[in-house]
């Protein structure tokens, strides 16, 4: 989780990993125009007090982000996230889909859900930002906020639109088959793994309304 700032402009922005977080890191320190050696990495970026603030606390969070902020915040449909933050760590190759959600119990560790986050919605006015909408949506809110900078990379997993190219059910397929280019996140689910997986995000679903069904 990262709760990203610019004051010059009155935005934050909360993103998770696998949502652009890289991105949009590089996008805030250079709208904040901070040196690059603070922010290179994501444990600096989170530390540093000028473009994150993940370590304020709530009382010097809403010191800073009072009623004239916009607050925009970027979540990714769980089903989609899951698999992805599987295929880009690798250290799952060795099995398939199907085996590794049913053997998956750290989902506490990447929900969305986190008190901070939720209290902030509560307190503020704020807008949800779902993935595939990113790059309209900061188009316009770039140009809303007359930022100037630039929004650079494109910090995801390519899809194939054809499924029909692998010849077993995709979720039986060792998760070593799959790279960059990976079958759009629906087809690597039945209904027994859309329910273990809901079941495992289900505050995400419900507190960022996003849809359980595919």
């Amino acid at each position: 989780m990262y709760i990203l700032y610019t004051k010059k402009y009155k935005c934050v922005f909360v993103m998770f990993s696998r949502c652009w977080s890289k991105t949009m890191i590089n996008w805030i320190g250079e709208i904040n125009d901070l040196p690059e050696e603070t922010r290179n990495s994501h444990k600096k970026a989170a530390e540093n007090k000028e473009m994150c603030l993940n370590s304020y606390s709530d009382s010097e969070l809403y010191q800073i982000v009072d009623d004239t902020y916009k607050v925009y915040i970027m979540v990714r449909n769980p089903y989609d996230r899951l698999l992805s933050t599987t295929i880009a760590h690798r250290q799952h190759n060795h099995m398939t889909w199907k085996e590794f959600v049913n053997k998956y119990d750290n989902h506490h560790t990447i929900v969305m859900s986190h008190p901070k986050i939720l209290n902030l919605m509560k307190k503020r006015k704020h807008t949800i930002i779902n993935f595939e909408n990113f790059k309209e949506e900061l188009s316009r809110i770039r140009e809303e906020n007359n930022i100037p900078n630039e929004i650079k990379g494109h910090q995801e997993l390519f899809h194939d639109d054809d499924a029909d190219m692998y010849e077993d059910k995709i979720y039986d397929l060792k998760l070593e088959n799959f790279k960059r280019h990976v079958p759009p996140f629906k087809n690597f689910y039945n209904e027994e793994l859309l329910t273990k997986v809901y079941n495992m995000f289900k505050d995400d679903f419900i507190n960022f309304k996003i849809p359980s069904d595919i």
